[in-house]
């Protein structure tokens, strides 16, 4: 559909809306449920390496999009911010979920399999805290190091992000506002 301008202004589908919803209820509350009662049916680590790997992809392709933007609106922000909330939960929780079936140590060396543990060690391992109250396994060593690595290129591309779109922002209201306060000539 085009308006008097001719410029495009589809909305979007029910698909599209329902794509959003799931994004950003779905998923979090996917993968905290999973957390919480992990199922017994054969459902694997790869699986969810899997699941990590093409989310994060997704979201650099989402930040790539919004960084490639010559001109960004309010619902584009806003899409992006719920965005990123969205997959920094569905990530932390991916990563409790694979400390919650492989376990972690507590300072003592006894493997550790409770949920909030498991959230509250992703959480630290995310940000790159490092207590020392809870270590990886031998078994989870190498996904606390990938989500290290992720969190440090996630947060780059989240900021990066925020600061594209906060100056574009800025850049357009600035065209729309003249600033020049030129006294009028007689």
């Amino acid at each position: 559909m085009n308006d008097s301008s001719g410029t495009n202004t589809q909305r979007p589908g029910i698909g599209g809306i329902l794509a959003f919803i799931f994004v950003i209820v779905g998923l979090p509350t996917g993968m905290a449920f999973l957390v919480f009662y992990p199922p017994n049916l054969g459902f694997r680590i790869f699986d969810v390496s899997l699941f990590i790997l093409s989310f994060f992809l997704v979201y650099v392709l989402l930040a790539v999009a919004i960084l490639q933007t010559r001109r960004i609106n309010v619902v584009q922000f806003t899409i992006f911010v719920v965005f990123s909330v969205s997959f920094l939960l569905a990530f932390l929780l991916a990563f409790a979920f694979v400390f919650r079936k492989l376990g972690i140590l507590d300072g003592e060396g006894h493997r550790i399999f409770d949920p909030l543990t498991c959230i509250y060690f992703s959480v630290i391992t995310w940000t790159t805290v490092g207590y020392g109250d809870f270590t990886p396994s031998p078994e989870t060593r190498g996904y606390a190091a990938i989500e290290a690595l992720l969190a440090y290129i996630f947060m780059a591309m989240l900021i990066s992000g925020f600061l594209h779109v906060s100056a574009r922002l800025r850049s357009d209201r600035a065209v729309k506002i003249p600033t020049t306060t030129e006294p009028p000539t007689a």
